[in-house]
């Protein structure tokens, strides 16, 4: 093993040589790799949250927590504690109604949390790949699973309607 030397002043102005090793300056490396990735994953969700929020801003009450913005493009939940739904201002009152039905699942079940948990793992984890593909399931998963619950006591009829709205 090569050996590194570098130096060092005490409090007492005191020189001192110290040595390492190369192992040693590829972990403090990929410590750094490790770090700056994290910033990137946050600075980007930063950067979405803050898109979206100007997107909103413009929202107009529809009735209790639901908004109506014609900036929005797909409907969604925001706000763990005061969570809101934003629909698409250009939607028809039938299909308002299972959309709603289907955000206010989502917020019954906490799944905008559980979203946010998983992206804290992947942004711990952003170099692993599997961590991408835990995020994509949690989320395909959240909305499988709103689907059935929602359409659980629907009619046939009314399922495929539902169906036919939600894609």
């Amino acid at each position: 093993i090569q050996h590194i030397r570098t130096t060092q002043k005490t409090e007492g102005g005191i020189t001192r040589y110290v040595t390492g090793d190369w192992w040693s300056v590829w972990i403090l490396f990929g410590r750094y790799v490790w770090v700056a990735g994290m910033a990137v994953m946050l600075l980007r969700r930063v950067y979405s949250y803050r898109k979206l929020r100007k997107q909103t801003e413009v929202s107009v009450c529809f009735r209790d927590n639901i908004y109506l913005a014609d900036d929005v493009k797909t409907p969604f939940v925001m706000g763990i504690f005061r969570s809101r739904i934003y629909l698409p201002g250009n939607l028809q009152d039938e299909e308002q109604d299972y959309i709603i039905l289907h955000e206010q699942h989502h917020i019954k079940r906490g799944d905008v949390l559980w979203k946010m948990l998983a992206f804290l793992a992947l942004t711990l984890h952003w170099f692993n790949p599997l961590a991408y593909l835990l995020c994509a399931n949690i989320s395909e998963a959240c909305e499988i699973s709103c689907d059935m619950a929602v359409t659980k006591n629907m009619s046939d009829t009314e399922q495929k309607i539902y169906m036919n709205t939600i894609l």
